[in-house]
């Protein structure tokens, strides 16, 4: 009973730390600090949040229609699922970037493809990875049984409509609700390509108006909107993982490779902007200008993403354990689905939820320091974090977990059993949270002290300066350093997984 409180009273106190900046965010407009400077939802706005559901909705069946295709080549081949990844490098802001260029580079006129079809397009190739892993951790937890008895009367198409999909529609639905949410909470790359949505006001209100009471009005409907798709999304994937820990023998259909899907895909998401990057033509002497201009912030961005990534796990695991260890009763579901909450707000609001609790007392020593960029990292990334540690939960077999707190006490089983099969996940969901704290530039935008930048950062103030060269030199930092760091960062976990992971899926 105490193991329990006490496990209760951790969860607890994290949750109120990582929602506080959320909290105080949805609490600014009855503060009573002055009104805001800019009017609330008028019908300009209105037609504006429509336009961005549209778009979000467009970008999000886009990704569903490529993910799917994507999780049927690559869901029992390690090896294609992790290229498919390689997207993640090049941010959908960093691809707005390089865009335009790379139809420079090609000599289309800039009204031959239009912003907003851009827009799409960059969403719907940067979120498709996301519908392909929800996707293809559904095909791999598909029981084997139901599959190869379908085999044996139908063809691998017939199984698949009858059998395979409709049990893989939840995780579809999901896939496409985080990527409508994803899309309808991003305002770097409408701002960038310069088309207007409903983010882009918020964003106004922040940085041209200085209006935080304003900006949190324009939230709100956004905020009701994109909380209630993400606890649609939670309901949907309810007892399901979110990755594909779940080592299962590939069916027989699946044995022939298919790659051109990946090809072309990848083609598509990291051909253009890597054309724009390479071929723009940069002297040794701006390579160099580059270097020495955005090493400062690359250094800073590759500590402050790993510190953000270990803390992000740190607080994550007690909250994953005791949402799955206490799945069955009411506070073990409302744990899980306060983690997710952070998912429905864009990162620019948590960051300005975030300078708001620094305001305040006893959190006042965050403010000036990195300490609040630490925590925004934190609260952005957490349900990640959150969601593959209790993948990994998921999969350990409770029969040997309740076998052993009869032997053992709880603390002795969870350091003993349920820590060593957890490590895999432990270092997936730091390199996660890793590489996602690198690229992102809302967070660093509000709480980042005056004379600290991250790169990200940098490369958005030299692109309203023009220079593109910079850009893409720096760009391509980015890009080499997330890629090269990752690889780094999981290579001590490889090794030690080949003598490890075998007795983990043994329990599967």
């Amino acid at each position: 009973m105490r193991r329990h409180l006490f496990s209760l009273f951790l969860s607890a106190g994290i949750l109120a730390v990582m929602l506080a900046p959320l909290v105080m965010l949805l609490l600014l407009p009855f503060q009573g600090e002055g009104g805001a400077i800019l009017p609330g939802l008028d019908g300009r706005r209105f037609l504006l949040l429509g336009r961005s559901l549209l778009v979000a909705g467009a970008a999000a069946g886009g990704a569903t229609l490529i993910g799917l295709p994507l999780a049927l080549a690559v869901a029992w081949r390690p090896g294609w699922l992790l290229a498919c990844l390689l997207p993640f490098f090049f941010p959908p802001y960093l691809q707005a970037m390089l865009w335009p260029r790379f139809f420079d580079l090609a000599g289309l006129p800039h009204n031959a493809i239009p912003p907003l079809a851009t827009g799409i397009a960059i969403f719907t190739l940067s979120y498709a990875p996301i519908v392909m892993l929800l996707a293809a951790s559904g095909l791999r937890q598909f029981p084997r049984e139901e599959r190869e008895a379908g085999l044996l009367a139908r063809p691998p198409a017939a199984v698949f409509l009858r059998i395979l999909m409709p049990g893989l529609l939840p995780n579809l639905a999901a896939g496409f609700l985080l990527a409508f949410v994803f899309t309808l909470t991003n305002f770097e790359v409408p701002d960038l390509l310069g088309f207007k949505v409903y983010p882009v006001e918020i964003f106004i209100a922040v940085s041209a108006y200085y209006d935080e009471t304003g900006a949190a009005l324009l939230a709100l409907p956004l905020v009701a909107v994109t909380l209630s798709l993400i606890l649609l999304q939670a309901r949907l994937m309810a007892g399901r993982a979110y990755l594909l820990f779940p080592a299962q023998p590939a069916p027989v259909h699946a044995k022939r490779p298919v790659v051109w899907p990946v090809v072309l895909y990848l083609l598509l998401a990291i051909g253009p902007p890597l054309f724009a990057i390479l071929a723009s033509g940069q002297t040794g002497a701006q390579w160099r200008q580059a270097w020495a201009v955005g090493l400062a912030p690359l250094v800073f961005s590759l500590a402050a993403a790993l510190a953000g990534g270990l803390l992000t796990t740190l607080a994550a695991l007690p909250l994953a354990y005791y949402a799955q260890r206490h799945r069955q009763n009411v506070l073990g579901r409302f744990v899980d689905a306060a983690c997710q909450v952070p998912l429905a707000l864009p990162p620019l609001l948590i960051g300005l939820g975030t300078t708001r609790l620094a305001n305040h007392a006893p959190f006042v020593w965050l403010y000036d320091s990195t300490a609040c960029y630490l925590l925004a990292v934190t609260v952005a990334h957490l349900p990640f974090a959150v969601k593959i540690l209790a993948s990994r939960l998921t999969s350990i077999p409770q029969a040997a977990v309740e076998a052993a707190r009869l032997a053992r006490s709880e603390t002795a089983t969870f350091w003993r059993i349920i820590l060593p099969p957890l490590r895999p996940a432990l270092a997936i969901a730091t390199l996660t949270v890793f590489a996602l704290a690198l690229a992102n530039l809302s967070l660093p935008l509000l709480t980042l002290p005056p004379g600290r930048e991250t790169l990200p950062l940098k490369l958005y103030n030299y692109l309203h300066y023009g220079a593109q060269e910079m850009v893409s030199s720096m760009g391509l930092m980015l890009v080499l350093a997330g890629a090269s760091a990752a690889i780094v960062l999981a290579l001590p976990f490889r090794r030690k997984g080949r003598s490890r992971w075998p007795a983990a899926r043994r329990h599967d």
